[in-house]
């Protein structure tokens, strides 16, 4: 890879293939975003066209200026001012790229001019003062929302049998998914994708993979565990009622994974399924993350909570609590599965009244709680 042979665009295409090798899709197409908006600036406002322009004539001032003029919402059609997570978003993707195309000798960039780039973002976005405590959920909530799901929904005697059980199934599934987001510290998605050859019985826990294909071990409480096995029980007794032949055998009471006389493993069958009306009964497909996000919105207003927690939200909680309760930070971010201890730090930031107890504590000769500091 030389300079003399790369444009700028494929500089930002072989940037974004090495990015895709470590990280999810997710990550790939953020940066992707952010760099077509970039070049789209640089087309319009300084009628530079990337596929044309070599890499080695790249400059810093391009980036500030293009943040800069993100942030004022400026350029020839006027644009509405970009959010600060936006802004976060497109520095992120500049900086990574300036710095990789300087590791791969695309560009000559002095550490002095990439430290100036870095202070000029800063200034751009605006002093933010990262906190996380307005992002844990209250204990109360999460305790209310599990109180609320637990709640049996009225049976409709209107309805036929195949709906009765479905509706009993949606109830311990929602039962189980909670738990488990209350003690695991999941992002949505892995739980979505889990399947029942994921699960390890003996140690009750899952192998999940997360971000940048990291695998890592989410743990289940006895309260999670115990709500999961009742919902996978009841499950294999729905399917085997309505199977017949070799699909009869689709769904095993045991978590095990097993294999019938055919060979077909039935540990690729998700953890959490579907059963809404667009499901039928002899069948397990995965739930969503999207259908996770609204069944936590229903027990919201159920509940009859002002609040706006998300399924994110409670692996803020979880953190918190592991973290305060332990003040092991690397235990912490291994079980969230951060790649770096910087993401897993800002868990670690506790509240005014916090602060004025452990103040009180050392000061005034209360008794210490070791486990809180």
């Amino acid at each position: 890879m030389t300079q003399e042979v790369l444009n700028l665009s494929e500089a930002a295409e072989c940037f974004l293939k090495d990015v895709s090798r470590g990280h999810s899709p997710a990550t790939k197409n953020t940066y992707q975003v952010a760099l077509n908006g970039f070049f789209q600036y640089l087309e319009r406002q300084l009628q530079k066209v990337p596929a044309t322009l070599p890499i080695a004539t790249l400059e810093i001032e391009w980036a500030i200026n293009f943040l800069r003029n993100r942030a004022d919402g400026g350029g020839e059609e006027r644009q509405e001012k970009a959010a600060k997570a936006t802004l976060a978003t497109y520095a992120a993707a500049l900086s990574r790229f300036y710095k990789w195309c300087s590791i791969e000798r695309l560009l000559n960039l002095p550490a002095e001019d990439y430290e100036r780039m870095q202070i000029r973002f800063k200034e751009i976005r605006g002093k933010e003062q990262r906190t996380i405590l307005n992002k844990v959920p209250p204990d109360e909530v999460v305790e209310a929302l599990l109180q609320e799901v637990r709640k049996p929904k009225p049976t409709n005697e209107t309805r036929g049998k195949t709906d009765k059980v479905k509706q009993e199934l949606i109830w311990l599934r929602d039962i189980a998914l909670l738990e488990t987001l209350k003690c695991s510290g999941a992002r949505v998605s892995e739980l979505t994708n889990l399947t029942r050859g994921d699960l390890d019985l003996t140690n009750h826990r899952a192998r999940t993979i997360g971000k940048g294909n990291k695998e890592r071990w989410l743990y289940f409480s006895t309260a999670a565990w115990e709500a999961v096995e009742k919902y996978l029980t009841t499950r294999a007794k729905a399917l085997s009622s309505v199977a017949t032949g070799e699909a009869k055998a689709e769904e095993k009471p045991s978590h095990l994974v097993k294999r019938t006389n055919t060979g077909r493993n039935y540990g690729g069958q998700p953890l959490f399924a579907r059963h809404d009306r667009g499901a039928k009964l002899d069948s397990v497909k995965p739930l969503t993350p999207r259908a996770v996000q609204k069944m936590i919105v229903a027990l919201v207003e159920r509940a009859e909570l002002e609040s706006n927690i998300t399924p994110h939200k409670f692996r803020h909680w979880v953190a918190t609590r592991l973290l305060t309760a332990t003040g092991d930070l690397a235990a912490t971010q291994d079980l969230l599965g951060h790649a770096s201890p910087t993401t897993t730090r800002i868990y670690a930031q506790v509240s005014e009244q916090t602060k004025q107890k452990l103040h009180r504590q050392v000061f005034d000769g209360q008794p210490i709680e070791i486990s809180r500091l």
